[in-house]
């Protein structure tokens, strides 16, 4: 988004807000530069406090204190989260012959896992070639294989780099 865009849509959600509660706007948001970046910055603040929270609730990270060190890192479920996240957001693509391979076969006791991983693959753009077998031209063959040993079902699962030819 565009810097004057951003400001454009501030500007419009702080009027928006004002009118709302039927009176002025609060002098600390009057929008000369200086206070301008000050909302900004609190703005910033208070979105990353959030989100903190919001991955504190859904058991994201784990907090461990190690002699007077605090140490945070990532859960189970943090790492997935964070796999899943990085390959939505890839838009690397691969050279024009070759695609991502995913084959699979997943026994039934572990049906759960099949079904998440099929809905993860259709979600971010894989099509299906069988119905275990699926393909895509995005540079997605390291972090996928990284989500497959995460979910730990690497014992029936395979990732390869293809030719279509």
């Amino acid at each position: 988004m565009s810097r004057s865009k951003e400001i454009f849509l501030d500007l419009v959600h702080m009027s928006s807000m004002a009118m709302s509660c039927g009176r002025t706007m609060p002098s600390e948001l009057m929008l000369d530069r200086y206070s301008y970046e000050r909302y900004l910055e609190r703005k910033k603040q208070f979105q990353a406090k959030a989100l903190v929270k919001r991955m504190e609730v859904q058991r994201l990270f784990k907090i461990r204190e190690k002699g007077d060190k605090v140490i945070i890192e990532l859960s189970n479920k943090g790492r997935l989260s964070a796999l899943k996240e990085s390959i939505i957001n890839t838009h690397d693509e691969l050279s024009s012959d070759m695609v991502c391979l995913v084959s699979f076969d997943i026994p039934e006791y572990v049906k759960q896992s099949r079904e998440v991983l099929r809905n993860f693959l259709k979600r971010v753009g894989f099509s299906q070639v069988h119905k275990s077998v699926w393909q895509s031209r995005k540079n997605v063959i390291e972090n996928l294989r990284a989500l497959i040993d995460e979910m730990e079902v690497e014992k029936w699962v395979k990732v390869y780099q293809a030719s279509e030819s």
